[in-house]
């Protein structure tokens, strides 16, 4: 269906029978006529959709012909237009025809087009008739002419200046906002039409010389006037010119007036803020450069001459860039290149420069720049400290750390190592003799059997006390603080002295309070310290002599336990030397076997722990030793079975009725010293191994009941071993135990937490080894 077919019949826009038209009158096509009108024509149904719009429609708003029928004039009309074209739509409703209505359309190019419609709804066909033109150029030239003006009267109106206008009789006609703030005047009403001489009635005239001159046809002049206003005295360079109608006759005068005595306070401030800049750049023993837009160098301070050899007045980029180290010139460049394109304000970099006499000189640089008010680079300040010095320091101080960590390391390993290797050959001197002690001997050989021991134990008890001051004082001797019941550990350290108290004669006496108190400190260690203090309270007694030990709180969360004898005594002379390691105070004279490390050790520990040890001593009466502790809350009393000794559920065979026990260790003597102790046990086989790598193959392969690790093996850590122990299938479930000469510290707390069923310590303790093997049998029923 055509157009023209689409609608045969227009209505007429005059009153009465409706006209028809022919839509080929004469042989010409109405759609054809209407096509070539340059006006925009349209029809739109009840639905705001176009039911019809001439060639002029579509080509103003971008679109093919026939693309727009169809589509809503809602989808086209721009949103802010909505209020309206809503009056619109109530217009035509009524039946008024709308005429003059501006609104936007979008084009198929997604801009905006301005028409301006003149409309009518035929409320019988329910059909709106519409004719626009396209103001769109008209509007924008509107739109600009309105911004001019405006931007006129704001330029006017908010400038700085005093601007007025007078006509050829001395009446102001235009005063912008400044002439208003400095002649105080609140609305330039009060001035309009009226001349300074009415304004102000000390005004010398109406028209000055200098504006008379003007009219006469004088040129345009520049004059300092002086000018006292209610706002006070001011100073201002004004410029009279005159103005002119359109056949030249003189029609007024115009006047701009520039506020100068603020100018000249600027410049004036500003002379001052270079004199001080040039004070602080002649002071300063950083270097200083200013910069301009081309990077040149415009400004540098003295320091330059001190730090570098040379000083600049001025230099352009190159000569700066060429004195950089080749090494550091692309970073350099980089940075300062950031801050000319204004993608960074500040920047910090560290680089080499070239010294006078040929050496590099380190800087520190910071730079920083200026931007106008448009974000435009304008320049930048350029400050550089010489670090050289400072760099220096720097790498001796590294260098001296890195040899002080070295040596901390070499002493912990040294510690380490030299703890293995006592703990070792002194191993098999107390196992075999222990050995020896556990078979009935004649005399004198079960008495030197007991001489060793005793020796042996004597001789542990240094090393362990020599090592651990080494481990203090390079700072490697661990703590684990925690809430210790002091009843608990006086008890356990009471029963520890009381077969030598026996043997001296000495009594021993706690007395503690019904309630106990718990105190923050490393179980074991503080054990140690009370233990320590007991055996020298027994061993320096006298026979029938007597040890008190008492526990006492203080005011505060701070408790003491304090060990008393009624030995000899310490003179004042020798008190002072209590704590000294191996100071024995004459012990050496006597056969008691005192090291004089014990004190010593065990100060340095309680303050490990946060607390004190002091003694007082009365020679003849005896010596009082104290340990001051913090007091902790109690911990708590559920029973908490730790992962290290849960049971394993074992799965491995027992050969022909015999229980299998692997040892894996590095020293020859301590397996002979395990396979003679597990000898006897019936029915316990030892097998052996002085690699951790071949006794994991071992245990894949014949699956022991227990398994004895020593932590330091000569191919691999014993902690190696067991995590590929637990890790495979076939050995996860055999019991593992750690025998190790190393103080149960972090390496050994790291390994009880992989789920192994004990640790016993070098030198071992046969009984202990004994019972470990025993319930680790106990379960297999063998």
């Amino acid at each position: 269906m055509t157009q023209a077919a689409r609608y045969p019949e227009f209505p007429s826009t005059t009153k009465g029978n409706p006209t028809r038209f022919d839509p080929s009158p004469g042989g010409i096509d109405l759609t054809t006529f209407l096509n070539l009108s340059g006006e925009l024509l349209c029809i739109i149904d009840r639905n705001a959709k176009i039911a019809w719009c001439n060639e002029a429609f579509d080509r103003t708003l971008g679109f093919r012909r026939g693309e727009l029928i169809g589509v809503s004039m809602e989808d086209l009309a721009h949103p802010d237009d909505w209020e309206r074209r809503q009056a619109v739509r109530e217009q035509l409703l009524d039946g008024k025809e709308v005429t003059g209505q501006r609104l936007r359309y979008r084009t198929a190019q997604g801009g905006w087009r301005w028409l301006e419609w003149t409309s009518h709804w035929d409320g019988e066909r329910k059909l709106c008739f519409g004719a626009a033109r396209d103001i769109t150029v008209a509007r924008e030239a509107e739109e600009a002419l309105r911004e001019h003006e405006a931007l006129s009267r704001a330029i006017l109106w908010h400038s700085s200046s005093i601007i007025f206008v007078k006509d050829v009789m001395g009446r102001y006609t235009v005063v912008n906002g400044e002439f208003c703030r400095v002649a105080r005047i609140g609305d330039p009403s009060e001035i309009i039409g009226r001349t300074a001489a009415e304004v102000w009635p000390d005004h010398v005239s109406t028209i000055s010389a200098n504006e008379a001159e003007l009219f006469r046809g004088g040129s345009p002049h520049v004059i300092d006037e002086t000018m006292t206003t209610p706002s006070g005295t001011f100073h201002y360079l004004m410029i009279r010119a005159l103005l002119r109608d359109e056949d030249g006759a003189p029609a007024g005068l115009v006047g701009i007036g520039t506020n100068i005595t603020d100018r000249k306070q600027a410049e004036f401030e500003l002379q001052s803020r270079d004199l001080r800049l040039a004070a602080i750049m002649a002071a300063s023993p950083d270097i200083i450069g200013i910069v301009d837009t081309d990077a040149r160098i415009t400004q540098m301070s003295a320091a330059e001459k001190t730090i570098l050899g040379y000083q600049h007045e001025s230099c352009p980029p190159d000569e700066i860039l060429s004195r950089v180290h080749p090494d550091d010139l692309e970073s350099v460049t980089e940075a300062f290149t950031g801050i000319r394109r204004g993608e960074k304000r500040q920047v910090n970099a560290r680089f080499r420069i070239a010294h006078e006499d040929g050496h590099y000189v380190t800087v520190d640089t910071r730079t920083r720049a200026a931007m106008d008010e448009e974000g435009r680079f304008v320049g930048a300040a350029v400050v550089a400290r010489d670090t050289s010095a400072k760099l220096e320091a720097q790498a001796r101080l590294r260098a001296a750390m890195e040899t002080a960590e070295n040596a901390s390391r070499a002493k912990s390993e040294f510690l380490s190592r030299m703890s293995h290797e006592l703990r070792t050959p002194l191993n098999s001197v107390l196992g075999f003799a222990q050995l020896l002690a556990m078979d009935e001997l004649a005399a004198p050989r079960a008495e030197w059997v007991e001489y060793i021991l005793g020796a042996g134990h004597q001789l542990l008890q240094l090393i362990d006390e020599v090592l651990d001051i080494a481990r203090i004082e390079t700072g490697h001797l661990e703590m684990t603080p925690e809430p210790v019941s002091v009843k608990g550990l006086v008890a356990e350290a009471v029963g520890t002295v009381e077969p030598s108290a026996r043997a001296g004669q000495v009594s021993v006496v706690v007395a503690c309070d019904r309630r106990d108190v718990v105190v923050q400190a490393d179980r074991s260690r503080i054990g140690q310290v009370l233990g320590n203090l007991l055996s020298n309270a027994v061993r320096y007694n006298r026979p029938g002599g007597r040890v008190e030990v008492r526990v006492e709180r203080g005011p505060t969360r701070w408790a003491r336990i304090v060990v008393a004898d009624t030995g000899k005594g310490i003179s004042p002379e020798s008190l002072s030397r209590v704590f000294e390691p191996f100071e024995r105070l004459g012990a050496e004279t006597n056969n008691l076997g005192d090291t004089g490390v014990g004190l010593a050790l065990s100060k340095r520990l309680v303050e490990d722990m946060g607390g004190r040890l002091e003694v007082d001593s009365v020679p003849d009466v005896g010596s009082t030793f104290s340990i001051g502790l913090p007091i902790a809350d109690a911990p708590d009393t559920g029973v908490v079975v730790p992962a290290s000794v849960k049971a394993v559920t074992r799965t491995q065979t027992i050969f022909g009725g015999r229980f299998r026990v692997m040892l894996i260790e590095e020293d020859l003597a301590n397996l002979q010293l395990v396979e003679r102790v597990l000898a006897r046990r019936p029915r316990v086989e030892v097998l052996a191994s002085m690699h951790g790598s071949l006794a994991i193959e071992l245990a894949r392969e014949h699956r022991p009941g227990l398994i004895l690790l020593d932590l330091r093996l000569p191919d691999i850590e014993g902690t190696e071993v067991l995590r590929r122990l637990r890790s495979d299938a076939a050995t996860a479930s055999i019991p593992v135990a750690v025998i190790s000469a190393q103080a149960p510290a972090r390496s050994v707390r790291r390994v009880l937490d992989g789920h192994v069923v004990g640790y016993l310590a070098k030198p071992l303790d046969v009984r202990a080894l004994l019972a470990l093997v025993d319930r680790a049998r106990a379960g297999t029923g063998v």
